[in-house]
């Protein structure tokens, strides 16, 4: 919090612009939302539709997808996104201030846009796939440890093999 403050503090209107790259960039209502949707599929209309939307996210196939694959599928999606739109920016944020956190997002926009499998980005692709991956490596981590600690609350839930796994 000490660059953050520090960064904030150099301009009086520094505090402003802070908040608002924050709140642009921090976002918790994407996993979620899908996870309301996929959740509410009962009928077939609802799958394919769920199915629809996790589909550009995964690199398996979802067609004729159960209601429990889906749910499946849509939380690992999930847990994806409270690395990559919470615990990952508000990580870099308290790390390096604003600076870091706008870094970040840019990498993660161009993995979003250049990090697929794709020939004509070949090189550029690795490169954006690797810093990615770098500075993903510890936010994971931290929000494996942050799912672990909320399945202690779930009845029926291993957290101790979540971590594992993870």
């Amino acid at each position: 919090i000490g660059k953050a403050a520090v960064s904030a503090a150099a301009h009086p209107c520094g505090w402003l612009v802070t908040l608002i790259l924050l709140s642009l960039s921090v976002s918790v209502m994407g996993p979620l939302k899908l996870l309301r949707l996929v959740a509410a599929a009962k009928d077939e209309k609802a799958r394919k539709h769920a199915a629809l939307l996790l589909q550009p996210l995964l690199k398996d196939d979802l067609t004729g997808a159960d209601e429990y694959t889906l749910a499946r599928r849509a939380i690992e999606v999930s847990a994806l996104g409270l690395n990559k739109f919470f615990v990952a920016p508000l990580f870099w944020f308290i790390l390096t201030g604003p600076i870091g956190l706008a870094g970040y997002v840019m990498i993660s926009a161009l993995y979003d846009a250049y990090g697929v499998d794709d020939s004509r980005h070949l090189m550029f692709a690795g490169i954006v796939r690797g810093l990615e991956r770098a500075l993903d490596f510890i936010p994971a981590r931290l929000a494996a440890l942050l799912i672990a600690l909320a399945a202690v609350f779930v009845s029926r839930a291993a957290p101790l093999e979540g971590l594992r796994i993870a």
